[in-house]
């Protein structure tokens, strides 16, 4: 991921667009839906991009059928939002104001039954958070009126990923203890 900032819309727009007072309507209630749901996020509000209608951040490329975003949040407390993990060089700080949060939401549009289940994947998630290596699960949002669809945020980690699942850059003798992680 580089480090150059972009505009998320929430929206579900192009982000090559500049994002409209529509958009930071949608902000605005993230924001309210937030500050009124949970006394730790009572002056949270997300770092806002230089039009101050769109989120300062960037999506996450590849890997996800649900839209998933690097967003930062400013008002909370770090040990809140922050995992237990080093931020890594090359990774987001807090420097441009704000620390990251990933925010995952369902796409737009007619979806199949039983897919796209975010309140699924929070659960399990927030199930064996502290047993297994697994990003904080911050909040779940299932109330379709906030944002027009379910929404949830986790903790950044920083991390490897792998697009070829034959993980040719990695060692040969390691590949098996992958496999069966």
């Amino acid at each position: 991921m580089d480090g150059t900032p972009q505009t998320v819309r929430l929206d579900g727009g192009d982000s090559a667009q500049a994002p409209g007072k529509g958009h930071a309507l949608l902000v605005d209630r993230l924001e309210a839906h937030l500050r009124s749901v949970h006394r730790r996020w009572a002056r949270a509000a997300f770092v806002r991009d230089a039009s101050g209608c769109g989120l300062r951040g960037r999506r996450f490329a590849a890997g996800q059928s649900n839209p998933t975003f690097l967003v930062f949040v400013t008002g909370v407390d770090r040990d809140h939002v922050v995992h237990d993990t080093v931020l890594a060089r090359g990774d987001p700080s807090p420097d441009g104001g704000g620390w990251p949060v990933v925010l995952r939401m369902q796409p737009r549009g007619s979806l199949l039954p039983g897919a796209h289940q975010l309140a699924r994947e929070f659960s399990a998630m927030a199930a064996v958070q502290g047993r297994v290596p697994v990003p904080n699960a911050l909040h779940l949002c299932t109330d379709t009126s906030v944002l027009g669809v379910q929404w949830y945020l986790m903790s950044y980690v920083h991390g490897r990923v792998f697009r070829d699942t034959a993980l040719p850059s990695v060692p040969p003798r390691q590949r098996p203890l992958m496999y069966v992680a």
